[in-house]
C-alpha cells in the first residue's frame, strides 16, 4: 500500500504492541513500528495523503533535491571563498614583503652611496688624516663562504691570530679599537702590553679598546666575527660613541660582503677594497689578469675554467704546447691560504712519457699540426682515465679525492698553471697601498712549507732578487690602486733557476687582498727591534732613522741605507700558527718559567731571541713563534765602520745570510722546547691528536736549517780557497 517492497521493523515496538491483547493496533501504531520514522527521509507525512498525493510528493522530492544541490553549491562556494581569502592574504603579504625589501634595498643603496662619497673624501684627504690623531677599528674576521668557515679547525682562535695588529700603536697618533672573537684572558693582554712597552710604546692599554660582541653565545661558532658584530647592537653603539667626531676607519681581515655592511653601519671608511672588487681581483683568475696587466711575468696556464670539457681541452693544449713542463698545478679561484690546490706530475702518466720520447726523437715531425692534434687527443683520453688516482691534493682533509676537489673547482672556477721545473725559493712581498695611491713595500719574505704547497711560516728578509721583487710589487700595487684596491696586500712569487741558460726567473703566482699573517708578524718584529727595512736592497737595519717621506722613493731609500750602517742587521724566522693539543694542560706562568730555564727567551738589550706569539690561552693549544737572529759580521761592521775582513767576499759568493741561519736555529730550539713540554704531559688519547702540526713543522725547520748551514759552509770554503790561491799567486 505504501509502495515499499521491504521495510525494517522495530522489534521492540512490535513486541510491546503485541503484549497488549485488549487493543487492536491501528494503522498509525503499525507504521510507528517501521524503524525511526522521525529520522527517515522517506517519512510518510499526512500532507502526502489524500487527493493529489502524487503531485505533492513530486513537489516534496523536487524541494529536497533543490535543497541538496544548493547545499552542495554553498559548500563549494564557501571553500572557494576561503581559498580566495587565503590567496589574497598571501598576495598581500608577498606584495608587502616585496615593498619592504624594496624600501630596505633603496635605503641600503642610499646609505651605500653616502658611504662611497665618504670613501672618496677619505682618499682625497688622506694626507691630512694621517697627520692627525685617528682611530683604527681592527676586526680580524675571516669572512669567507660558510662551507669554508666550517672546515677551519679552531676557527675563532684563527681569527684572533692577528693580535700583533696592536703594533700600529708605534705611530703615536693612532688609537686602536680591537673587536675580539672571544674574551681574551688578562694574562695574554698583559703579555702583549709588555711586548709593546719593550718596543717603546708607553701605556699601550690606554690607547687600546677591546670590545666583545655581546651575542657571541647566541649564534653558531662558524659565524664570522664581522657578522657577529653586525648582530650585536650594544657593540655597534659603543663603537659609534667612541669614534664620534674623530677620524676613524675600519681595517678588516679576509673580506666579505658583511664587512662593507659593518662599515656602512658604523659610518666609517674602510681601509681595503670593496668586497666585489676584492673577490674579482683577489681570485686566482683575477690575480693572473692583474699580473699580466702590470707586465709582471706569470706562469703558463689558463684561467676562468668552469667546465670539465673545457678543463681537459685547455689542459691538453697546455701540455702539448709546453711538453717540457713536468708538473701542473690546479687552483680553486676563491680558496685562501693554499687550501684549494692540487697538482699532477706528468711523469707518472705513460702516454706523456711516450709522447715526450716521440718529440725528442723527431723534432721536425713534432712541429706539424696533425701530430700535435693527435697528441692532444691521446692526452685527453689518458687524463680522463688516470687523473683521478694520479693527482695529489695539498689538503686531503678538505678534499679527500679528485671528485671532491673538481666539484668545487668547476662550481667556483679555477686556473691551471705550470710549475717551474727547478724552484729555488718562494718569496712573498707585503705591500701597503695608501688611500692616496702611494705604494710601499713593507716587507719581503721567503715562505716555508710543511709539505708541498702547505705554508706554515717564513724567513725575513727574502734572499732576493730584491730589486726585481721591489719593482714587480710596486707595479702590481699601482695596478691594484687603479682597480680600487687600498690597504694591505700580499703578493706571492716563485723564483726558479734555468740550468741551461744559467739564470733565475721570477714569476707572480698569487695575490692576497688582506692583511696577511706575515705582515702582522713583521709589525711585531719591527716594533721589538725599532729599525727600518730597505725593500729595494732587502736589508733591515736597527736604529735607522728616516722620515716617512723618504721611504716613498727609491733614491732616498739608497741614501738612507748608507746612513743605516750605524746599526746592525736583524733577521727572523716566524711560525704564524702552531697547534699542539698537549700544551693545553700547561699553565701560563709555568710555561714561561720553563722558557727562562731553557734559555728560550728574548734579550731586550741585544734585541734578539725568541718571542712566543700568544693567540689565546695555552688551553687552546695554539701559539706562534718569532725567532729574531743576528749577523755577527754586521755587528762587527758597525764597530769597524764597515771594515770587516771577508764580509764583502761572503756576500759575493753566498746569498745565505748568517742571521737567517741563526734565526732558524732559535726556531728549532723553541720547537724542541715545546715538544719536550708536551711530552711531559702527553696523554694516551686526545681528541685532537691527529691535528697537531708540531712534528711536521719541526722536521721541516730542521731540514731547512741543515740546508742553509751546508750552503753557508760551502761559501766559507770557497772564500778560503780563493784566499789561498790569491796568496799563492802573490808569493810567486
Amino acid at each position: 500500500e505504501l509502495g515499499f517492497e521491504m521495510v525494517l521493523a522495530n522489534g521492540q515496538r512490535l513486541a510491546e504492541l503485541a503484549q497488549n491483547e485488549m487493543i487492536t493496533p491501528n494503522r498509525k501504531q503499525l507504521l510507528n513500528c517501521l524503524g525511526d520514522m522521525d529520522s527517515n527521509p522517506l517519512q510518510i507525512s499526512d500532507s502526502l495523503k489524500g487527493k493529489n498525493k502524487l503531485q505533492r510528493a513530486a513537489i516534496k522530492i523536487q524541494a529536497f533535491a533543490r535543497m541538496w544541490m544548493m547545499r552542495k553549491n554553498f559548500k563549494v562556494y564557501q571553500f572557494r571563498h576561503s581559498m580566495a581569502q587565503k590567496i589574497q592574504m598571501s598576495w598581500r603579504m608577498y606584495a608587502l614583503l616585496q615593498k619592504t625589501r624594496q624600501r630596505i634595498s633603496a635605503n641600503w643603496e642610499k646609505r651605500l652611496i653616502a658611504w662611497r662619497s665618504k670613501m672618496v673624501r677619505f682618499r682625497e684627504n688622506w694626507g691630512k688624516t694621517c697627520r692627525k690623531r685617528r682611530i683604527e677599528i681592527h676586526i680580524p674576521s675571516i669572512s669567507v663562504q660558510e662551507h669554508r668557515r666550517r672546515s677551519f679547525h679552531n676557527f675563532s682562535v684563527l681569527e684572533n691570530a692577528q693580535m700583533a695588529r696592536f703594533c700600529v700603536l708605534r705611530d703615536p697618533k693612532v688609537e686602536v679599537i680591537y673587536i675580539a672573537p672571544f674574551r681574551i684572558p688578562q694574562e695574554i693582554l698583559g703579555y702583549f702590553y709588555a711586548l709593546l712597552e719593550v718596543g717603546g710604546i708607553q701605556n699601550p692599554e690606554r690607547r687600546i679598546k677591546i670590545i666583545l660582541p655581546e651575542n657571541l653565545k647566541v649564534f653558531p661558532e662558524h659565524y664570522s666575527l664581522t657578522r657577529m658584530a653586525l648582530y650585536s647592537p650594544t657593540l655597534l653603539k659603543t663603537v659609534k660613541r667612541l669614534v664620534k667626531g674623530r677620524p676613524a676607519y675600519l681595517v678588516p681581515g679576509a673580506l666579505g660582503q658583511e664587512d662593507i655592511q659593518l662599515a656602512v653601519e658604523l659610518d666609517v671608511p674602510m681601509l681595503s677594497a670593496e668586497p666585489d672588487v676584492s673577490s674579482l681581483c683577489g681570485s686566482k683568475s683575477g690575480a693572473r689578469a692583474i699580473f699580466v696587466e702590470s707586465k709582471v711575468p706569470v706562469a703558463v696556464g689558463a684561467s676562468s675554467i668552469f667546465d670539465e670539457k673545457d678543463f681537459f681541452r685547455y689542459f691538453s693544449k697546455l701540455i702539448v704546447g709546453n711538453i717540457d713542463v713536468r708538473r701542473w698545478i690546479f687552483k680553486i679561484d676563491h680558496e685562501c691560504g693554499g687550501r684549494g690546490i692540487a697538482y699532477l706530475d706528468l711523469s707518472s702518466i705513460q702516454v706523456y712519457r711516450s709522447i715526450l720520447k716521440e718529440r725528442n726523437g723527431n723534432l721536425e715531425r713534432w712541429n706539424s699540426r696533425e701530430v700535435r692534434s693527435g697528441a692532444e687527443i691521446r692526452i685527453v683520453i689518458a687524463l680522463k682515465g688516470e687523473i683521478g688516482h694520479k693527482v695529489k691534493i695539498a689538503h686531503p682533509n678538505l678534499y679527500p679525492n679528485w671528485d671532491a676537489f673538481k666539484q668545487d673547482f668547476f662550481r667556483e672556477g679555477g686556473v691551471i698553471e705550470a710549475a717551474p721545473n727547478n724552484v729555488v725559493a718562494s718569496p712573498s712581498c707585503n705591500v701597503y697601498i695608501e688611500p692616496d695611491g702611494t705604494v710601499q713595500v713593507t716587507s719581503t719574505h721567503d715562505q716555508i712549507f710543511m709539505r708541498e704547497y702547505v705554508y706554515f711560516g717564513n724567513t725575513f728578509p727574502s734572499a732576493g732578487p730584491h730589486e726585481a721583487l721591489y719593482k714587480a710589487s710596486c707595479a702590481i700595487g699601482k695596478k691594484l690602486y687603479q682597480e680600487g684596491v687600498i690597504g694591505y696586500v700580499g703578493i706571492d712569487f716563485v723564483l726558479s733557476h734555468d740550468k741551461q741558460k744559467d739564470m733565475h726567473s721570477l714569476i707572480a703566482v698569487d695575490l692576497n687582498l688582506r692583511i696577511t699573517a706575515s705582515c702582522v708578524t713583521y709589525m711585531l718584529f719591527n716594533c721589538l727591534t725599532g729599525g727600518r727595512f730597505y725593500p729595494s736592497f732587502g736589508e733591515y737595519f736597527m736604529q735607522a732613522e728616516a722620515s716617512s717621506e723618504s721611504s716613498k722613493s727609491e733614491s732616498t731609500d739608497a741614501e738612507n741605507r748608507k746612513k743605516a750602517i750605524d746599526g746592525p742587521k736583524r733577521f727572523y724566522t716566524a711560525i704564524n700558527y702552531l697547534y699542539e693539543s698537549q700544551i693545553s694542560t700547561l699553565q701560563f706562568n709555568t710555561f714561561f718559567n720553563a722558557c727562562r730555564l731553557r734559555n728560550v727567551s728574548y734579550d731586550i738589550h741585544s734585541r734578539q731571541g725568541t718571542v712566543f706569539i700568544m693567540i689565546d690561552s695555552l688551553a687552546s693549544g695554539a701559539v706562534g713563534i718569532l725567532s729574531i737572529g743576528r749577523d755577527l759580521l754586521s755587528e762587527v761592521a758597525v764597530e769597524t765602520k764597515g771594515k770587516v775582513p771577508g764580509r764583502d767576499a761572503l756576500e759575493e759568493v753566498c746569498a745565505i745570510e748568517p742571521g737567517i741561519v741563526d734565526s732558524l736555529r732559535l726556531t728549532v730550539d723553541a720547537l724542541d722546547f715545546i715538544r719536550e713540554q708536551s711530552q711531559q704531559v702527553r696523554f694516551s688519547t686526545h681528541l685532537f691528536n691527529t691535528e697537531s702540526t708540531l712534528d711536521p713543522v719541526l722536521v721541516s725547520c730542521r731540514l731547512l736549517l741543515k740546508s742553509k748551514q751546508r750552503e753557508l759552509e760551502a761559501a766559507k770554503k770557497k772564500i778560503r780557497s780563493q784566499r789561498l790561491s790569491k796568496r799563492g799567486s802573490e808569493s810567486r
